[in-house]
């Protein structure tokens, strides 16, 4: 099983400014390079109101110069609001870059109100998001692996269409970002894999991918599970210290999120992330992984640590390196 770190641009919850938000995070992915991380997503997903999506390809064109071997994933690409000939040759650049290290995430947008905002001053239809980011997804995949690409969708078309540069990859991985059918059977079909989110519950996850597997036995991508992740010097300081960290950011999801999302607002508590978390003891940890490995089986855990502290966050990093990885490798 590899390991990562999911990293946003400023985790102090808004205490730094945007270049030492992102000053931070490059350290931090730097010092999971050097720690032996296998991966290191960055995220866009725009959450309050008025505020853009952040320029994660320009954070990433710059990790790809700090960084050698880990790899770099671009984390759920907001698609129905991008150019997919942009998308297209903004992920070729950057696999050239990295060097042939670049994963991606398509996935589509929740129905947040600044979300739907976006959609509207992109031309993009709230309703026929699902439907556009799989047409996106299927013409940036032809534009990073053909040469010329005549299109005709519902909402895209080209004419003999090619890319600035070629990508070092063929294919270069891709990931869906959702639980829906129709997301899980374009996956199957195109071989991509299935990213899940630290707020996705993992009785659910259980579920998605026992479908995900029926509908692509013996082949196509595999699992990335993100968790929220830190630990303590006991359970209750750790999950105490957590709760405080996550009540704000998870009660304006929770805000945003409601008028929209009845579906799974029954799993959408507290309580229910902490429990389904890398938080605890660094033997509790050891014992969630493994609970994770049997129920999902995913070919990547990582790490989104949720201490605005920056110290404690590479602590916990170099504590995961040192006293868990170990037991995962003995393991597998």
């Amino acid at each position: 099983m590899r390991t990562g770190l999911f990293s946003n641009c400023d985790p102090s919850g808004g205490a730094l400014s945007a270049a030492a938000g992102f000053a931070e995070s490059a350290e931090l992915i730097q010092h999971a390079e050097s720690l032996g991380f296998d991966e290191a997503w960055v995220g866009e997903q725009p959450l309050n109101q008025g505020e853009a999506a952040p320029a994660h390809f320009s954070m990433l064109s710059q990790l790809a110069a700090r960084t050698t071997r880990i790899r770099l994933g671009s984390l759920a690409l907001a698609s129905p609001w991008r150019n997919p000939i942009a998308v297209a040759n903004d992920v070729a650049r950057l696999d050239l870059l990295c060097g042939g290290r670049l994963d991606f995430a398509f996935g589509k947008s929740r129905s947040f109100p600044v979300q739907r905002k976006l959609c509207k001053h992109s031309g993009a239809l709230p309703a026929a998001t699902g439907a556009r980011t799989l047409e996106s997804l299927t013409f940036v995949q032809r534009l990073l692996s053909e040469e010329r690409v005549t299109f005709a969708g519902q909402f895209h078309n080209a004419d003999r269409v090619r890319l600035e540069q070629r990508p070092i990859q063929t294919p270069i991985p891709t990931y869906v970002a959702s639980s829906e059918l129709n997301f899980l059977r374009f996956a199957a079909q195109h071989e991509c894999g299935v990213i899940a989110e630290p707020l996705f519950a993992l009785n659910d996850l259980a579920e998605v991918m026992r479908l995900f597997r029926e509908l692509s036995p013996g082949q196509g991508g595999g699992l990335v599970a993100m968790r929220f992740f830190h630990i303590g010097a006991t359970h209750d300081q750790a999950v105490e210290e957590a709760a405080h960290m996550l009540a704000p950011r998870f009660e304006r999801a929770l805000a945003k999120a409601a008028p929209a999302q009845q579906v799974w607002m029954p799993w959408f508590q507290l309580g229910r992330l902490i429990a389904d978390s890398l938080i605890g003891t660094v033997e509790d940890i050891r014992a969630k992984i493994y609970d994770i490995e049997r129920r999902v089986a995913p070919t990547s855990v990582i790490l989104a640590p949720v201490s605005r502290d920056f110290a404690k966050r590479k602590a916990d990093l170099a504590l995961f390196a040192r006293e868990i990885r170990p037991a995962m490798e003995v393991a597998a």
